[in-house]
Order: structure tokens, then sequence, then C-alpha cells
């Protein structure tokens, strides 16, 4: 039986490796600015390389008209350009071709971009990324994609660096119970933060020498839109995700999520359930503080109602009165996500946090009901004498 569960354990862990991939984060630049046909045919060869410095690889033409639906005489002339361009080497032709995809001089583990394969090779029956994108005809959209793959570190960021990509919720403190205070953040952002090395790939180089010689604000906008363009269509393709978070103060520590998402899979149930726990801890308390101030049961009832997680117009919160400077900001969280051993670090961090946080706000959410139904019944007792 022991062995059963070792060589079962065994296949697994095989099964497991190479579900990710890495492209140099220059010669990436260096290779979206020959053109769509090339940036996808780089990616899937990069996706299908081996050995021991994993830039070997056997996939060609085929492999792309496979995976991303570029027709193969097409694939077959963007791998000429990259082999002409030297971005990739011809080791062995013929039928069966084989490449090397050539690593920059200057390249180090600090400037590659980990990719997972999903997003050449797709998942179950979801087409792959690779192929939607491809049908956008604009190379821009692809790289900033891969880009923002540089910038996702889950296990200390829990999704895109928030200097980089963020959206502010604004909110505020409307009451204090016991050591806690509640919070309102209303769910809508009305603006998008992002951090200049992430967009900065993409500028119009005539329009960043303008930037930098004249007037910022005449070409500011202008400089930017072809990135939020690209983002609004990753967006659009489902590829990005944003999860509220909350954290110590603007600049301070991250404290958890507040999920919203309706997703069935574990990371999403896990953040919901957690979202939903301080929602009703919240709730419960401002219940309390509201009956306190002398509102009449009827009131509170309908309070109750509205305040429904499913119907209200406020993401509500309870934390620790201590923290002074509560800040709700949404991270960017790409779908698709490398299966490596930082991505399982993040996940089981998550898990022991959202089960401590979950199990806190179920105590405050019991006694602030207790409370509810001791001063209720202590009212009615009153009015009855």
């Amino acid at each position: 039986m022991t062995k059963i569960v070792e060589l079962k354990a065994a296949k697994e862990k095989k099964k497991s490796r190479g579900r990710f991939f890495a492209v140099d984060y220059q010669q990436w630049q260096k290779v979206c600015a020959l053109g769509m046909n090339q940036a996808v045919a780089y990616l899937v060869l990069a996706n299908g390389a081996s050995g021991k410095d994993h830039s070997t690889t056997k996939w060609s033409a085929r492999s792309i008209s496979k995976y991303s639906k570029l027709p193969f005489e097409r694939g077959r002339r963007a791998i000429a350009d990259l082999v002409s361009k030297q971005f990739v080497e011809r080791l062995e032709g013929g039928d069966r071709p084989k490449y090397r995809i050539v690593i920059s001089s200057a390249s180090d583990q600090k400037k590659l971009i980990w990719l997972p394969n999903a997003i050449v090779t797709g998942v179950e029956n979801l087409r792959s990324p690779l192929h939607q994108i491809l049908q956008t005809d604009n190379v821009l959209t692809l790289q900033v994609l891969v880009n923002l793959y540089f910038h996702h570190h889950l296990e200390s960021e829990a999704g895109i660096s928030q200097d980089q990509l963020s959206r502010v919720h604004t909110g505020e403190k409307v009451g204090d119970y016991k050591q806690f205070a509640v919070w309102e953040f209303v769910p809508a952002c009305d603006k998008t933060a992002c951090g200049w090395n992430l967009a900065e790939p993409i500028f119009n180089p005539e329009l960043l020498k303008k930037y930098r010689k004249t007037d910022k604000a005449k070409v500011k906008s202008e400089m930017w839109k072809p990135f939020w363009n690209c983002l609004q269509v990753i967006e659009d393709l489902r590829l990005i995700e944003w999860v509220p978070y909350l954290f110590s103060s603007n600049e301070g520590v991250p404290i958890h999520p507040y999920g919203v998402s309706n997703k069935k899979d574990s990371v999403s149930k896990l953040e919901r359930a957690l979202g939903d726990a301080s929602h009703e801890a919240a709730v419960a308390a401002l219940l309390c503080i509201k009956q306190r101030a002398g509102v009449d049961d009827e009131t509170l009832a309908e309070f109750s109602v509205e305040a429904d997680r499913g119907q209200s117009d406020y993401y509500r919160v309870i934390v620790p009165r201590h923290i002074q400077n509560l800040t709700m900001r949404s991270i960017a969280r790409l779908s698709f996500r490398p299966i490596t051993k930082p991505t399982s670090r993040w996940y089981a961090q998550l898990h022991a946090t959202s089960e401590s946080w979950v199990s806190d706000y179920g105590k405050i959410k019991e006694q602030a009901q207790r409370e509810l139904v001791f001063n209720s019944t202590r009212t009615v007792a009153a009015s009855v004498a």
C-alpha cells in the first residue's frame, strides 16, 4: 500500500514539473518590436524549451499553429525572422527542426519573466490566451500581458506589485465597538494607479522623448493611452482579476483579502469566506452601536436586511481599534498562474490566514449578536414593567 502511495506521489510530482517557463525580460521587449507573429512564435518556442538552461526547443511552426492558430506558413516565416535577428538559433533543420533561444549576455535570474504554460497551451476547454490576444491584432496587448507577470509576486504581494498596479477604495470609520473599529468602503474605484516601470516598455519613443523635453502634461495622456487600452482588453478577456485587500495604512502592511468573487476555485472560495466573515461581524457590531444610540428594533431589522452582503452598498469591515488609518486597495492578480514553489507557499499562507481571521470574526459576530438579544430583551422587560 505504501509503495502505491509513493508511486502515485512520484507521478504527481513528475506531472507538475514544467508547468511554467521563462523568457528574458530585455529580449522580450525587443522581440515585440518585430511584430505580433514574431512575439507569438517566440513565446511558443520558449514554452517548448528544455535542457539544462531551458533554452533548447524542438517545438516549431506546427506547435505555433497548434496553440496560437497562427497559420503554419506565417509561423515558419516568424521563426525565420527570429533566427535572422539572432533571437533564436537554428541547431537542426529538416522536418523536425531544433532551435535554441538566445539568452542575452546581460541576462540574470532577476530579469526573467516566469510564465505559466497555460497562457500558451490553454487549460481544459478554455482557449489559449495567446490565441485570444492574437485575435486582437495588437502586439502591445501581448507585451503588456507578459510584462505583468514580471511584476506578479504572489508570495510577497498577493498579486501584481501594488506600486505598479492597484485601485484605491474610498472609506471611513463609522463607529467603535469594544476594542474594535467598524469601517465602510465604497466598492467602486474611480482611478487605477499604475507604476512607470510597468507601462514604459510600450510607450511611443517619440512621445516619450517629448515628455522628457517639453511640458509633460501635454503628452502624458496621449503617451499612456495605449497602455490603458491594452489593460482593458486583458480585463475583458478575464486574464486579470481585482481582489480588494485591507492594509494597515496607505504605506502599511497587508492584513487580509476581502474576497468578493463568486468563482468556484479554491482561492476565490477562501477569500470570499473571509470577506463574508468580515462583513457579517462588522454588521453585527454596527447593529450594537445603533442599538446603544437608541435606534428601535424595527429600524435595526430594516438595516440588517439592507446591510446584507448581497445587497449592501458598502464593503464593511471590523478591525482592532489601534489600526487608525485602515486602507482598502484592490490588487491586480493574473488569472493564469505559474505552478511554482512560491505559488504553493502563497496558497498555504492564504489558507492559514483565512482560517485564523474567519474564526476571529465569528467570535466578534457571536458576541455582538448575544449583546443585541440581551439588550433587546432588557428593553422589552423594562417597557412591560
